[in-house]
């Protein structure tokens, strides 16, 4: 049996899940390690290298603080040992491919203002809202502009915002537009035709840098319209100049 994933996702009204996806149903034991430690043990069951590391779902607003992964390689059993923020009501659910753990609302706040400094810790997480950002006073209201939907090979842009590391596995693109919106302060905004996921290591980048790399390997496009960016497919922004 293999692990495939290990996923957070935030829940509306302050709860969080994990799911660990696997190859068939998995034979499994959840314990409390300590007050603020859960460890969930997965017999006869391997993991791949790239989802070796630890997720930290510190910034977000769920009960989880990080996962992290242990092999045991003589017992072929894989652990993941869940740090809590709090101990909160859970609970377990397995189906054939999965097993979801459930966590309650924390009164534990996360550290807003990490957001803002130059790295971002590791998660994946599946938002449920747009950012409600108020929208802020520029010095001019510009008219929309349209960005290239195809860059040059050798591109020039200068790239001005503040820095940030973002290292993700296979992450919903959407849960990366809101870390961007989070950190640039800007309201992204994005419809149901924007979906995906995306792996990516970037280390202290600009987050415009970043939003730029993010929409080209999706084959997505941005509208900037003064504090507001609109992120749509490069297929629907060639058709809104055409209709121009």
């Amino acid at each position: 049996n293999q692990i495939l994933g290990v996923d957070f996702y935030m829940l509306p009204k302050g709860k969080s899940r994990i799911t660990v996806t696997t190859t068939k149903k998995a034979e499994y034991d959840l314990s409390r390690k300590n007050s603020l430690t859960l460890l969930l043990e997965i017999m006869d069951s391997s993991i791949p290298s790239e989802l070796t590391r630890y997720l930290n779902s510190s910034l977000f607003k769920g009960a989880v603080n990080q996962i992290t992964p242990i092999i045991k390689v003589a017992e072929k059993q894989v652990d993941l040992q869940i740090e809590l923020k709090e101990m909160v009501p859970y609970h377990v659910m397995q189906t054939d491919t999965e097993i979801r753990l459930d966590f309650s609302k924390t009164s534990v706040k996360p550290p807003v203002k990490q957001i803002t400094q130059t790295r971002l810790g590791k998660a994946f997480v599946k938002p449920t809202e747009v950012p409600s950002e108020t929208l802020v006073k520029s010095e001019k209201m510009l008219p929309p502009v349209v960005k290239a939907a195809v860059r040059p090979a050798h591109n020039t842009t200068k790239y001005t915002g503040a820095r940030m590391t973002l290292d993700f596995a296979n992450a919903d693109i959407r849960n990366i537009l809101k870390l961007i919106g989070e950190v640039s302060k800007r309201n992204i905004v994005w419809g149901h035709e924007v979906k995906g996921t995306v792996s990516m290591r970037l280390k202290n980048v600009p987050w415009d840098q970043a939003l730029d790399v993010v929409l080209d390997v999706n084959n997505l496009g941005m509208i900037v319209d003064g504090n507001i960016i609109r992120i749509m497919t490069k297929e629907a922004i060639k058709a809104l100049e055409q209709e121009k």
